[in-house]
Formats: structure tokens, sequence, C-alpha cells
């Protein structure tokens, strides 16, 4: 797939035309991979579909620009050991929701406007978070796969959310964390 060379922050803003809404592939799974393993870009596909893109830049204090059909956000890491996570929309730019790191295996993501989600790694030696709403029940999984410089991961939605962004957020933080602690 060809996309712009440009990553980052600094990106230039395009029409996310060949993205199509994540809420088509419900209860299906979705793939991150990374099309070039010496850049921080990552795509999401689900049946070799487009849904997502994220680029990744800065080591100290890393910054996500992610690409959906419904506009960009850009994904904040902060934390001693970057597990906390600032979303915000970027046209219009507003804060939407905050991930904070209880331990180094559990989080919470919580939206302004309201639900928030419980993060919980599950794997050992790698990242496989598992997210559950506030009824404890799983939304998806988010598991690596194959070597961790491969940067690789499934994506299993288990559970409809009501708000597709919110779903969207939740798959791109626990990549956020993931990738983060591989670099």
């Amino acid at each position: 797939m060809k996309r712009d060379r440009a990553i980052g922050p600094e990106a230039k803003t395009e029409k996310n035309s060949n993205i199509h809404p994540l809420k088509e592939f419900s209860g299906r799974v979705l793939r991150w991979r990374q099309p070039i393993l010496r850049e921080q870009y990552y795509e999401l596909y689900g049946d070799g579909i487009l849904v997502a893109s994220l680029s990744m830049s800065g080591i100290l204090k890393p910054v996500g620009i992610a690409k959906l059909d419904r506009g960009e956000f850009r994904l904040e890491i902060s934390g001693l050991v970057r597990n906390n996570v600032t979303i915000e929309q970027l046209n219009p730019q507003k804060e939407i929701a905050t991930y904070l790191s209880k331990r180094l295996n559990r989080g919470e993501l919580n939206f302004n406007n309201g639900p928030s989600f419980q993060f919980k790694n599950v794997g050992i030696l790698k990242n496989d978070w598992e997210i559950r709403d506030q009824h404890q029940i799983v939304i998806c999984t988010v598991t690596q796969k194959g070597l961790s410089i491969e940067n690789k991961a499934e994506v299993n939605i288990k559970e409809k959310v009501k708000n597709d962004l919110h779903l969207a957020m939740i798959i791109l933080t626990a990549w956020c964390i993931s990738v983060t602690a591989t670099t």
C-alpha cells in the first residue's frame, strides 16, 4: 500500500479516504503490522483493508499521530515507565481521554464524556492486553505476535462498543503502550 512518507507529528494532514470505519469489523480479527522495520509507523488492517495508521516519534516523550476514518488524533505518552497516555482530537483540537497506569500491568482509560475501560496485561514477557468495560465484560484483546522487534499484533474485538471512537482509542492506546515498551 502506498502512503505518505512523512511520519510523526509533523506529517501533513490528508483526507483519510482510504481508511475504513472500525465499526465495519466488529467481531473480526484485526492485525497491526509495521511495514518498514526501521520506521515507527504502524498500520491496522481487517481483511486486508486499512482501518487505522499510527506514526510514533520521540524517545524521551513519545508522541503518536493516529489516522482514522473519523480524523486524526494525537497520543502523548508520559510517565516514569511511559505508561500514561493523553489523547487529543486534532481538528477541532480537544482532549478526549486519558489512560493512567495503575501498575505495570494494569491501567484505566477514562473518556471525558463518561465511560472508562480497564486494561490488564495478561502476557508473560510481552504485551498482551485484555480490555474490559465498567461491567467487567471483555471488549477486546491486543496480542503481540512474533518476535518483539517485529511489532505485530492481533486485535480481537469481542464485544460491540456503543461508540466506535471509544473502541478505536482503546485499540490505539494498547498499541501505543506496547510499542513504546519495546523501543
